[in-house]
């Protein structure tokens, strides 16, 4: 047999490491798709450079009293920060260690975390799936995600509603674009879900009420809305536990919606539009 030379022996050891590092990347990729409930938030750079930061829920989670390997929880290499890169310290010793996300216990009804960033070309879009706020495992284990907010001083002056940070649960996707004030820097990122029973009218400026009618109520499945004059807006259906039943644009002074595939109880109908939001309670009865 051949004796390998130092520089063909490195060679190997090369390879070896790369192979290592890919199996790392996609065992813990699935460990993090794999959870109960992953939710996460998807980052791109102007160049496409890609990175994701994960907050999951899982009965399996150690949190704080350790770390769930298994959850995707495993210290990053520094070879992990060469190009871009977003990620979360877990203050579980010192020195702090750099995640690409945390696990929690489904029991647990607040998720937060500050989340870093380096090697970025601007502008930046975030983005992440709204669907897994009122994900059925939520039900299960307490109550849907209610408020899901990124907070920073970018979105002090660049935000989705009346606040002085980024809804999450109002959208899907932000850009994140070069600024001058403040810090001058998106990162860190303050990052918080917050679980709790969700209805549309927490927060809601309903004083309009004439504005909008709808008939008959209750209602045995066809729900007619009527408004002074044509309009321009969304409406959107909640059941009684928050969770999104249907979603339509509204472009006239009449408009019905068909709720006969739905079960019987409480709904909330919500119209918007771009200075008003006014929320109706509906009952189906059939």
């Amino acid at each position: 047999m051949k004796n390998l030379t130092s520089l063909e022996i490195n060679r190997l050891y090369a390879v070896v490491a790369i192979l290592l590092i890919n199996i790392f990347y996609v065992n813990n990729l699935e460990a993090q798709q794999n959870a109960q409930w992953p939710f996460y938030i998807a980052f791109e750079d102007a160049i496409g450079a890609k990175d994701t930061l994960w907050m999951v829920y899982d009965t399996a989670a150690v949190y704080p009293n350790g770390v769930s390997p298994n959850l995707g929880e495993i210290p990053l290499s520094p070879e992990d920060t060469l190009g871009f890169h977003v990620w979360c310290y877990l203050f579980l010793g010192v020195p702090y260690e750099k995640y690409s996300g945390r696990a929690l216990d489904p029991s647990n009804d607040y998720l937060s975390t500050t989340v870093y960033a380096e090697n970025y070309v601007l502008p930046l879009t975030a983005s992440w799936d709204t669907t897994l706020f009122t994900a059925d495992i939520l039900y299960e284990t307490g109550d849907p995600v209610r408020r899901g907010i990124m907070d920073s001083d970018y979105f002090f002056g660049n935000n989705n509603g009346s606040f002085s940070w980024f809804e999450l649960t109002l959208d899907n996707h932000v850009t994140m674009y070069e600024f001058f004030a403040g810090t001058g820097n998106h990162f860190p990122i303050s990052l918080y879900l917050e679980r709790g029973p969700l209805t549309p009218i927490v927060g809601v400026n309903d004083i309009e009420s004439n504005y909008l009618s709808v008939f008959p109520n209750p209602t045995a499945g066809l729900l007619n809305l009527q408004f002074p004059s044509a309009v321009s807006g969304t409406l959107k259906v909640y059941n009684s536990k928050g969770k999104l039943v249907l979603s339509k644009n509204v472009s006239s002074d009449r408009e019905q919606v068909d709720l006969q595939n739905a079960a019987d109880g409480l709904y909330y109908a919500v119209y918007e539009e771009e200075e008003r939001r006014i929320v109706k309670k509906v009952v189906l009865r059939k």
